[in-house]
């Protein structure tokens, strides 16, 4: 989208994906034929990234659909970005990537009808039904047959590299970083810290992470790391602590293998608040650093290097 101005989403037409329905026509957004509640802001923000799907917006680019010469800071539009991953239950943050410092793409396939029906859902004839179900059956069956042929490819260049089949994937579950300030009243930052990184590590194939929704779970309660790893099913937890003093924040993370509770790795970092979603995405990026030469082997070794 470089050089381009996005559009505001004042066409008519309706943008399908998955199992959603965007009409700009009736300003709805539907999911299965039921409507899904959204803010007119952040429904327009999800019209621009559905009529560039595939492609990065920029933060200015979005901005400017919603408040064009109106001065605001970025979290209107992080509220508008957690409003519509809500929306689409796109807690895993897979359909509305965020590319770092940088913008949102939006990654599933988009179809786009621009006819006249007013319907929430796409009508097509019975044959066309049909021919649909058909071609999916199909596609399922390639894709099944794809993923079995991936998996023995994998299984077989293990071996041929020598690795012990039994050595499981590096895997790890972040919990929601606890907020040590006076006040208490920093967990909303706290949590995007933590967003921050499990984003960003969960970009890594080589890493199993845990999604947002299961770890998060765990928010506030008792249970040992031993506890939480086995219900998780993860060899490595990640914990840490937000702490606000007037302009200063102090950030703590550590990383532990729970196999045998020891401390791999820690850092504690310390910086002015200044501008919130640039310390989220620095802070979130060393840590995200750290953890892959802590984790992977390959990475490890490339850091002694």
């Amino acid at each position: 989208m470089a050089g381009e101005t996005a559009s505001t989403g004042t066409d008519t037409a309706r943008y399908a994906f998955g199992n959603f329905v965007l009409d700009t026509r009736s300003e709805k957004l539907c999911r299965a034929g039921e409507e899904v509640p959204l803010r007119p802001q952040s429904f327009r923000i999800l019209v621009c990234l559905l009529q560039h799907a595939g492609e990065l917006v920029t933060k200015p680019e979005l901005l400017d659909v919603v408040w064009g010469d109106t001065a605001v800071t970025d979290d209107s539009l992080t509220h508008c970005i957690t409003d519509i991953r809500k929306a689409l239950d796109d807690d895993s943050r897979t359909l509305v990537r965020t590319v770092p410092r940088r913008g949102y793409r939006f990654e599933m396939p988009v179809r786009v009808d621009s006819g006249t029906q007013d319907d929430t859902a796409p009508q097509v004839s019975d044959a066309e039904s049909g021919t649909r179900e058909g071609s999916e059956r199909r596609l399922g069956i390639f894709l099944v047959s794809l993923l079995i042929l991936i998996g023995t490819g994998w299984i077989i260049a293990r071996f041929w590299n020598g690795e012990d089949a039994d050595s499981p994937k590096a895997s790890i579950a972040l919990l929601p970083f606890a907020d040590l300030s006076a006040e208490q009243d920093q967990q909303y930052l706290a949590d995007g810290v933590t967003e921050e990184i499990l984003n960003l590590l969960a970009q890594n194939p080589e890493l199993r992470v845990i999604a947002r929704t299961s770890s998060f779970s765990f928010r506030g309660s008792d249970h040992d790391i031993d506890t939480v790893a086995a219900k998780l099913g993860v060899s490595h937890i990640l914990e840490g602590s937000v702490r606000k003093s007037g302009n200063e924040l102090r950030i703590a993370a550590q990383l532990i293998d729970v196999s045998d509770a020891s401390h791999l790795w820690s850092e504690i970092y310390h910086r002015e608040l200044g501008d919130l979603l640039a310390v989220q995405s620095d802070i979130a990026a060393a840590v995200a650093e750290k953890l892959e030469v802590s984790l992977l082997p390959a990475r490890r070794t490339q850091s002694l290097s």
